[in-house]
């Protein structure tokens, strides 16, 4: 998204991106982390991500024309809410979830002329099942292998911690977690959502994986080699598993590592609903197979495009 710029009030807004002399960031995962090294550029985005992303609070910018709004994503992630003369009510979401899970509370659909949605998995036939069912799928499976070792992969920021969640709601248990996702977890508890976790290597954990145990790591962190190595050292089975919404799209045979569909997005359902309430005159789609998912929408009289529709030919940026 390293050309969505706007005009906007004698500046340029960027969304997702430091093309701007307005920088909004979304939420702090990697993959929407812009360079904010730019002493002159003011960054929109809510408190808790600004600490996530370790950015300076006294460069964040206010207005009383750009509204944020929980995007459900991850804890602190937004949408953003302005007003074109050409537009109308413009809607930037982000990524966005709209069920509430243990540590974010759903997304709120927000009214608009102009849309831009997040459409990771709107191209692929897929549904996510629903929170508290998936919960309960996710009980029975770890259940199921209580006997053995299990090594959770998340992405450090939000899965991971709702995983950490999940193991202390559902089995009264604190995983042991790699230190990366310990410091994320401990601005979660600083932040009133409370998780009980141990960090890998300390006293406690050498304790604890003398038993079965139970621990959250990156998925970069997960593969054969060290699963190898905690099997031959602890004598005892160790399982693994990917928490992934990309579970339900490429499905794998069980293996050393194995697959959860545990998504923090939209299915295309979900997409439609979002767009159908929001009344958006026209909706863009952003993030995925872009052409694939509007398409399917305008198959649901939804005025939608790609984002890259939006792209002009002679300029990098949108005139709005």
């Amino acid at each position: 998204m390293d050309k969505l710029v706007f005009d906007f009030e004698n500046e340029k807004l960027s969304l997702d991106n430091s093309k701007g002399s307005l920088n909004y960031l979304s939420h702090a995962h990697s993959d929407h982390l812009f360079l904010t090294n730019n002493p002159s550029n003011k960054i929109i985005c809510s408190s808790l991500t600004a600490e996530f992303a370790s950015i300076n609070k006294e460069k964040l910018f206010y207005s009383k024309n750009l509204r944020l709004f929980n995007a459900g994503h991850i804890p602190g992630s937004t949408q953003i809410k302005f007003f074109s003369s050409v537009y109308g009510e413009v809607v930037y979401s982000g990524d966005l979830k709209l069920e509430d899970d243990l540590t974010t509370k759903g997304a709120e659909i927000l009214k608009a002329d102009t849309l831009i949605i997040d459409g990771t998995y709107g191209a692929y036939d897929i549904e996510f099942q629903k929170r508290q069912d998936l919960y309960e799928t996710l009980y029975q499976l770890i259940k199921q292998n209580k006997d053995f070792n299990q090594i959770w992969g998340g992405y450090r920021l939000g899965k991971a911690q709702e995983l950490i969640k999940f193991f202390n709601e559902y089995f009264s248990v604190a995983p042991i977690v790699s230190k990366e996702i310990a410091n994320i977890a401990q601005i979660y508890n600083k932040n009133s959502i409370k998780l009980d976790f141990v960090v890998a290597g300390s006293e406690e954990s050498n304790e604890l994986v003398k038993d079965q145990f139970f621990a959250v790591f990156e998925p970069s962190k997960i593969n054969s080699e060290f699963l190898n190595k905690i099997n031959n050292v602890h004598k005892r089975k160790t399982l693994a598993f990917i928490a992934t919404g990309w579970a339900k799209v490429y499905t794998k045979k069980p293996g050393l590592i194995n697959f959860f569909p545990l998504s923090d997005h939209l299915d295309f359902k979900d997409i439609l609903y979002y767009c159908k309430e929001s009344q958006a005159k026209r909706v863009f789609v952003a993030f995925g197979k872009n052409e694939i998912t509007a398409r399917k929408l305008r198959k649901h009289n939804i005025n939608a495009f790609a984002i890259e529709q939006l792209v002009s030919s002679n300029h990098n940026i949108f005139q709005f």
